[in-house]
C-alpha cells in the first residue's frame, strides 16, 4: 500500500483549518479532517478529531465516529472521512462535506452523511469494499472541488497525485487536503 497527502492552508491564515492522520495497525485507518471555516479554531478541531481517531483506532468506524463526536463537543467541529484499509477489503464511513473519490476495477461511490462531528449524529453509515491490487482512492475536503476525476492519474506516484489535487482543483478561499491510497 502506498499513501500520498498535500494540504494546502488559505492564502492569509498560520495554520490549516483541516488535518489528517494515518494509524497502522493490524489494519490501516486513515482520517480527514476538515474543522468548520478556517484558522485556529477550525485546527483546533480537527487536530482533536484525528487525535481521537489515532488512540480509538481499533474501533468499528461508526463506533469512532460517535466517540468523536462526543469528544469534540465545544468545538466548532468538522466534517470528518474514515478510511480502513485491510486484507483485500476496505470500510469507509463520512460525516459532512469530506468525500471519497475512487479508480477502481469494481464500482465503489459511497455517500457521507449529513452533520457536523461535535454535534449529534443522526445514523452513521459504513459503507464496504473488495478491492483490487492497483485501486485508487483520494479522501478529500470541500477545500477541493468536487470536479475532478482520478482517471489519468494511474501511474502516477501516490504523493504527486495528492499534490496535483491539491494545486489544481484546489479552491482559493479555503483550506484543502488531499490524501490518496494505492492498494
Amino acid at each position: 500500500m502506498e499513501i500520498g497527502a498535500f494540504q494546502r492552508t488559505l492564502r492569509g491564515e498560520d495554520v490549516c483549518g483541516d488535518a489528517y492522520a494515518v494509524v497502522s495497525k493490524q489494519e490501516t485507518t486513515i482520517v480527514v479532517a476538515d474543522g468548520l471555516g478556517h484558522g485556529p479554531e477550525a485546527a483546533a478541531a480537527a487536530q482533536l478529531i484525528c487525535r481521537y481517531v489515532e488512540e480509538h483506532a481499533d474501533e468499528s468506524l461508526d463506533t469512532i465516529l460517535q466517540g468523536a463526536t462526543l469528544a469534540a463537543k465545544g468545538t466548532r467541529g468538522a466534517a470528518v472521512a474514515l478510511l480502513r484499509i485491510g486484507a483485500r477489503r476496505l470500510s469507509f464511513s463520512a460525516v459532512g462535506n469530506v468525500e471519497l473519490r475512487t479508480l477502481t476495477r469494481r464500482p465503489f461511490s459511497p455517500v457521507g452523511a449529513p452533520g457536523i462531528v461535535a454535534r449529534p449524529l443522526r445514523r452513521v453509515r459504513v459503507f464496504e469494499h473488495l478491492f483490487d491490487s492497483q485501486d485508487l482512492f483520494a479522501l478529500f475536503t470541500d477545500g477541493i472541488s468536487t470536479s475532478f476525476s482520478l482517471d489519468g492519474y494511474e501511474s502516477q506516484p501516490v504523493q504527486r497525485i495528492a499534490e496535483s489535487v491539491v494545486s489544481s482543483h484546489g479552491k482559493a478561499h479555503d483550506d484543502a487536503t488531499c490524501v490518496v491510497v494505492r492498494v
